[in-house]
């Protein structure tokens, strides 16, 4: 332990985490919102609210509340331990409990840094590791969404440590950490329903690649460890099915309303329908857009006349721009740019040093995208190549397995950035081992060429 403590490594990574907390404190402390709790927020508190108050999972507003699964219970359940914690009557801005739950996201965010070290130390040099940490310390996006009452910096950490724990499982060989991974991931698909189909992705890949890699001995004892880890992570799903088939009357909204209400804001190219003054709102112009979310029947057959109409213009916006929003800088909704709502002051906006932070990963993150376009390729490509390999090679296969669903969801449903941002981690990852790769490569290249 105090050879740990002495190593520069240790320090830097200290530093970082230092860095990413102070930076997450202090846009915590000095921005303001012109409205904090609206929207998703609003429902969020309503439901920690109703479960503190009544015992009850419910967003109404009203007495008595009626149980709901519109969203899922993860976050909510965390600002309710943040009002139980408080102990502060009401959900103001300017109560306790909301400086708890803030603070606690700050300390959250900050625990990427180290959780991304971690993770890039299992595939990447130690300095591609800790430069992907810094980034996750300064990334203003991840900075920027502790100060919401939203799920984006919960689920950001969930997830991560969720991936973290796979890859530490699959060198490790040890069903606890298979067990720990699939436990992370179910709180994750707790905060945020899209992680879903996560387990069944790694666990397919991991198998596939021990087979490359593995006897058949191995193999049987790798499925087994898998067959744990999709069991633990399905045990808090289908306690939530239970307690929805149990709890939630008839004619309830759902989970799977919102997604397809997500889904129908998503079919608008450009997100305009006909005048531009509703962008990124182009279903208030679109007079059939009650009969759109009607039904699934409804949608399909809109979109496939709309389509038809102009097959260049929505093959264009499903796949090319769509994947693109999805992974961009600008928030696009509220104010834009790292602010989902409208702000009336910023750490980024009192501080020169904060902003040149923003500046500069704003700048860099064009080259990220560029460099994860460049690395998933390389990782279908070199795939065989990990015959004989040790099976923790597999990292930046899962890496690029994660960003690969995530643009297909960005594909299907409304390409919101927000979206994204807890994604931030794994995106820096990726993009420095498919710098790495790529620099390899042409290094190879100009090796092999012969002297003139």
């Amino acid at each position: 332990m105090a050879a740990r403590f002495a190593q520069p490594t240790f320090w830097v990574l200290a530093l970082l985490f230092a860095c990413g907390l102070a930076l997450r404190v202090g846009f915590v402390h000095t921005t303001k919102l012109a409205e904090p709790i609206h929207s998703d927020a609003l429902q969020y508190l309503a439901y920690a609210s109703n479960l503190v108050d009544r015992g009850v999972y419910s967003k109404d507003t009203t007495a008595p509340p009626t149980p709901d699964s519109f969203r899922a219970p993860g976050y909510p359940m965390l600002v309710a331990l943040s009002l139980w914690i408080a102990a502060d009557d009401g959900v103001g801005t300017d109560n306790a409990a909301y400086r708890f739950l803030l603070n606690v996201q700050a300390v959250l965010g900050a625990l990427m840094v180290p959780l991304t070290f971690a993770l890039g130390r299992r595939f990447l040099p130690t300095w591609a590791a800790v430069v992907a940490a810094g980034a996750v310390a300064l990334s203003p996006h991840l900075v920027s969404l502790t100060f919401y009452v939203l799920t984006e910096t919960l689920y950001g950490l969930l997830a991560l440590a969720g991936v973290t724990a796979f890859t530490i499982a699959l060198e490790k060989r040890r069903v606890a950490w298979f067990a720990g991974s699939g436990l992370l991931l179910s709180g994750a698909f707790l905060t945020n329903s899209t992680a879903l189909p996560l387990p069944l992705i790694f666990a397919a890949l991991a198998l596939t690649l021990c087979g490359f890699t593995r006897g058949s001995s191995d193999w049987r004892r790798v499925a087994t460890h898998l067959a744990v880890f999709i069991a633990v992570f399905f045990t808090l799903p289908a306690a939530w099915s239970v307690r929805n088939a149990v709890n939630v009357p008839d004619g309830a909204r759902t989970g799977s309303d919102r997604a397809f209400s997500t889904m129908t804001h998503g079919i608008y190219p450009g997100w305009v329908h006909e005048d531009p003054r509703f962008r990124y709102y182009a279903y208030r112009d679109d007079p059939r857009a009650k009969e759109i979310r009607s039904s699934l029947g409804s949608f399909a057959r809109i979109l496939w006349e709309r389509v038809r109409e102009r097959p260049a213009r929505y093959l264009s916006w499903f796949l090319v721009e769509k994947p693109y929003y999805g992974w961009s800088w600008n928030i696009l909704q509220g104010e834009g740019d790292v602010y989902v709502y409208l702000t009336k002051a910023s750490l980024y906006r009192a501080n020169a040093l904060a902003d040149a932070t923003r500046r500069t990963m704003k700048l860099l993150h064009p080259l990220v995208l560029i460099a994860t376009c460049l690395g998933l390729p390389l990782c279908l490509v070199g795939l065989r190549s990990l015959r004989g390999s040790a099976l923790l090679v597999a990292t930046p296969v899962l890496l690029a397995a994660l960003v690969v669903y995530y643009t297909a969801v960005f594909v299907v449903f409304a390409p919101w950035p927000r979206y994204s941002i807890p994604l931030r981690p794994e995106l820096y990852l990726f993009a420095m081992w498919s710098a790495l790769a790529v620099a390899r490569r042409v290094a190879d290249f100009a090796g092999a060429r012969p002297a003139t």
